[in-house]
């Protein structure tokens, strides 16, 4: 099989190393594993192009990315993107909350409490989601 693209978006990985301060060649290697193994739950699809798309956080960070992996038929060429996940998740009234801290902080009071927002929705294909941790 034959690495015909390879695409990763710039910003993801700049925040990762700034956040970990780990060398370049182990964030590529972490995600060279993982394609690996999205590779291996592939060859099992029956599919004319068969691909596999992972959400999850990068390890001890909340940086959460996205990796596809795709092939053609004949398992000759792969292509594989890494980036932010593009799926956007909005939280249900934020706007009441943003305006009640917005009154305090302009009144000078005292910022009101609010819930730890959730973590976002993490996505593995079937049988990977020991990838998500």
């Amino acid at each position: 099989m034959k690495l015909e693209r390879f695409t990763a978006d710039g910003t993801l990985l700049y925040a990762i190393q700034q956040y970990t301060k780990e060398p370049s060649a182990d964030i590529l290697a972490y995600f060279q594993r993982l394609t690996l193994e999205l590779v291996e739950s592939l060859k099992k699809s029956q599919a004319q192009f068969p691909t596999r798309k992972l959400v999850a956080m990068y390890p001890s960070t909340s940086i959460p990315f996205s990796v596809e992996v795709q092939c053609d038929r004949n398992f000759k060429s792969l292509f594989v993107h890494i980036c932010f996940p593009k799926k956007t998740t909005y939280l249900e009234g934020i706007d009441k909350i943003a305006n009640e801290v917005a009154e305090a902080v302009l009144l000078g009071g005292p910022i009101p409490f609010v819930e730890p927002f959730r973590a976002p929705y993490l996505k593995a294909p079937r049988g990977k989601k020991h990838l998500i941790k």
